[in-house]
């Protein structure tokens, strides 16, 4: 029998270097599909079509995403203001360095430092608990950026808008519930370079991409991808950074602790 394959394979050696390149790419792209399937469901179809969109059509346009070069400009000329109350507007530097980031740039998830699944409960009834603290200012829907896979809250109709939440409709963050429990939410660009700076996040891989002046995905380039909290310490700091999104979004509006 191993002598007809390989007198197979010396009759066919073009199919047979096919096959073997078919094979060599097969893998890679298998692999890759199983890590974009444990991110869980979020933004793309959670198959083999959001796979292909997110890999060769989303993800070839991600960008830096720890830089705060970019709202360095709005800071320094006044143009952007700090909501972050949190010691005097200073976040504590945060514990252990940055969690490592998965490859795909939508679901944009992180792959290390996944929270305990008590505090992954924690951090939901806190996030529903102060929007039903601040149903004033803002409701629970389901979030169009992810899918309608996670609740995301929202300013109220007739809230007048910041320009960075006009981007998201008025979507303002979201939990991605469906997996590593870490956020999306956007900010001013003075506490965007502060949660980037103390380590608490990073700007989505797109957040803010152009071409021809047109921001193609529709994000501010203050979308940041919050790390999920891994104890009260850090549960605290992220609430507080989601009370500074909705003072920003809402033009200054005085959320309940």
């Amino acid at each position: 029998m191993s002598e007809n394959i390989i007198t197979i394979l010396q009759r066919h050696p073009l199919a047979t270097a096919s096959a073997a390149i078919a094979l060599a790419a097969a893998i890679p792209a298998y692999r890759d599909y199983r890590l974009y399937k444990s991110y869980g469901a979020g933004g793309p179809p959670h198959n083999v079509v959001g796979w292909y969109v997110s890999r060769f059509i989303i993800t070839p346009f991600r960008q830096e995403s720890i830089s705060t070069q970019m709202y360095e400009e709005a800071i320094d000329k006044g143009k952007s203001k700090s909501y972050i109350s949190f010691m005097d507007g200073r976040l504590p530097r945060r514990k252990g360095g940055r969690p490592a980031i998965g490859s795909h740039a939508a679901p944009n998830r992180q792959t290390s430092q996944i929270p305990s699944d008590e505090m992954k409960e924690d951090l939901l009834t806190a996030f529903n608990d102060f929007a039903a603290k601040n149903s004033h200012l803002v409701r629970l829907a389901p979030s169009r950026l992810e899918g309608g896979h996670s609740e995301a809250m929202w300013l109220i109709d007739g809230i007048p808008k910041s320009p960075e939440a006009g981007f998201t409709k008025g979507e303002l963050s979201h939990i991605h519930t469906t997996g590593d429990h870490s956020l999306h939410l956007i900010l001013s660009e003075a506490d965007a370079k502060e949660v980037i700076d103390a380590g608490w996040g990073q700007r989505h891989p797109i957040a803010g991409y152009t071409i021809l002046g047109h921001n193609v995905a529709n994000l501010p380039s203050t979308f940041l991808h919050v790390y999920a909290p891994r104890n009260q310490e850090e549960l605290d700091v992220v609430m507080e950074i989601i009370r500074a999104s909705v003072r920003n979004a809402s033009l200054g509006g005085d959320p309940i602790p």
